[in-house]
């Protein structure tokens, strides 16, 4: 999916999950579809702030990273970040 926006935004960009390895090997915890208390964090003070919801693992796991990069400066300071929030509000309601 990824790949296809970059083809209709016109980039001569391609991705591959192999060229991002920092987050599967740091922001993953303890396995796929495992809840993180950084990702529970993450998601908390989203929802607090901005009133956005997001699934409890891998939204939520992805927001956190954001969250501590950003003020690393590991993902360009002079460079826009953009949050692709695709959905899985539904897990919030699993019993």
């Amino acid at each position: 999916m990824t790949n296809d926006a970059f083809h209709l935004l016109g980039a001569p960009s391609s991705f591959t999950a192999a060229g991002i390895p920092l987050i599967e090997s740091t922001y993953v915890g303890p396995g796929y579809a495992i809840p993180t208390s950084e990702g529970g964090a993450a998601a908390k003070r989203l929802a607090q702030t901005e009133g956005l919801l997001l699934d409890p693992t891998y939204t939520a796991k992805a927001f956190a990273a954001l969250l501590e990069l950003l003020p690393t400066g590991r993902l360009g300071e002079d460079t826009p970040v953009i949050f692709w929030h695709t959905g899985g509000i539904p897990a919030l309601f699993a019993a």
